[in-house]
């Protein structure tokens, strides 16, 4: 036992040493102090980097679909080349390029050899600022887009994920939208040439990145390209409205008339802001009821235990005007009201009763190996860096954590599991 005991604590002190040390590389750039992160691993050879163009839901107001379909045309090459031949030099130069959206922004992805980042970045660059639009592009974008339409209108999960957010956020822009095929054959060229040119290339772009860089190597590779960004200024763009969680204690129901093997049931939860000192410890309490994978009481109980479900998780969601915790499950139906009463008990025992001292300090020990893994990891690191610049987070938000985790007691995990775990407003949407 007391070998044991003394395996947790090397661990415990080895973990939080390894994450200090890793928070002391996180750096700004001098030429844009403010929208530039970078983690600088030395010794790696790759480099992985985002821009992150915010428009904080805006994009949303649009036609439905319009800012997927733009970022499938900027992915197409540029002027110069077609969608094969910009493949094949992204192929050669061993370089990943993606580019992709979420509610509140839209993002660039690199990853590039150190060697190439260079080129690499003129090329991408290029692919954006001088897209491609011939017809056949136009088209095979197009295509894309209506397979993904198709694809989704088979994808249960995706459409019960979808039920879910429509109900959470009912008549906010955050409200999730079904894309159908006749909101892509709506989209035309024009639509698609004043959203990157009016939308993106007017947006403020927000730079992360991690690997083998120094942060003069940095400026002389984006400074010439992010000076084709513009800053919109406009006294009449409208200031998006705030967000509120519509949480429910009913379950609501959803059926769309087609048969299934099984039932997907979401569900959500309250978070506090991510400046909130409490925040960190709700992480904590993610982890424990369904966030830390086999170990945490959803999987224990409704896998191990009933064996009613194959997996159930956790995971806090942060958008930019609203941070929540869900989850989700699927089971029979059968099973339904079983899984109901074992998360609301699960949530319920946990606001009640809060963690045991053994408990807590485990959950410490794999909080400090969990961010000390991610900041071995370009693309982990690159995650967490961009949590910071789409949230307007301080740059020592990751040390301030560390250092309330280190204090915290199981009073102060009781009191906030108190305040943010409400069963009465558990909210659960039921697709079947």
């Amino acid at each position: 036992m007391k070998k044991i005991f003394y395996l947790f604590i090397m661990c415990f002190l080895f973990s939080q040493n390894a994450m200090a040390n890793y928070l002391e590389n996180i750096k700004k750039c001098d030429f844009n102090k403010e929208n530039c992160f970078f983690y600088e691993r030395k010794d790696s050879g790759i480099i992985d980097m985002m821009v992150i163009l915010k428009h904080s839901g805006e994009s949303y107001e649009d036609k439905n679909g319009l800012n997927t379909f733009a970022l499938s045309m900027m992915n197409m090459g540029s002027s110069r080349y077609t969608y094969r031949d910009f493949q094949n030099k992204l192929k050669d130069l061993s370089t990943t390029f993606n580019v992709y959206s979420d509610q509140d922004n839209s993002y660039i992805y690199i990853k590039s050899l150190k060697e190439n980042f260079s080129t690499s970045l003129d090329l991408i660059f290029e692919a954006l600022f001088q897209t491609n639009f011939s017809n056949e592009n136009f088209q095979l974008a197009q295509n894309v887009m209506i397979s993904r339409v198709r694809a989704g209108a088979q994808d249960y999960e995706y459409l019960a994920n979808q039920s879910f957010l429509k109900e959470l956020f009912k008549g906010q822009i955050y409200e999730a939208k079904i894309l159908s095929e006749d909101d892509v054959l709506s989209i035309s060229e024009e639509d698609i040439k004043n959203y990157i040119n009016y939308k993106l290339m007017n947006a403020t772009p927000h730079i992360v990145i991690s690997g083998d860089l120094a942060q003069k190597d940095i400026e002389e590779n984006l400074k010439k390209h992010l000076a084709h960004f513009g800053k919109d200024d406009s006294p009449n763009k409208k200031i998006p409205e705030p967000v509120k969680l519509n949480l429910f204690s009913k379950p609501v129901e959803i059926k769309d008339g087609v048969e299934k093997a099984q039932t997907i049931i979401h569900f959500a939860q309250k978070m506090p802001n991510l400046l909130d000192k409490d925040f960190i410890v709700m992480t904590l309490l993610n982890d424990y009821i369904g966030g830390g994978g086999l170990n945490s009481k959803l999987m224990k109980k409704l896998r191990e235990e009933m064996n009613i479900t194959y997996s159930a998780k956790t995971i806090i969601v942060n958008l930019e005007k609203a941070n929540y915790i869900t989850g989700g499950v699927a089971t029979g139906s059968n099973d339904i009201q079983k899984i109901l009463d074992e998360i609301n008990n699960i949530f319920k025992n946990v606001s009640d009763n809060g963690l045991t001292e053994d408990e807590l300090n485990y959950l410490k020990t794999k909080f400090y190996g969990k961010q000390a893994m991610n900041f071995s990891d370009n693309r982990k690191a690159l995650y967490d860096l961009a949590l910071l610049v789409k949230n307007n987070l301080p740059f020592d938000f990751y040390q301030k954590n560390k250092e309330i985790v280190e204090k915290l007691t199981t009073q102060d995990i009781k009191n906030v599991a108190k305040k943010f775990l409400d069963d009465k407003n558990l909210s659960f949407v039921i697709y079947n």
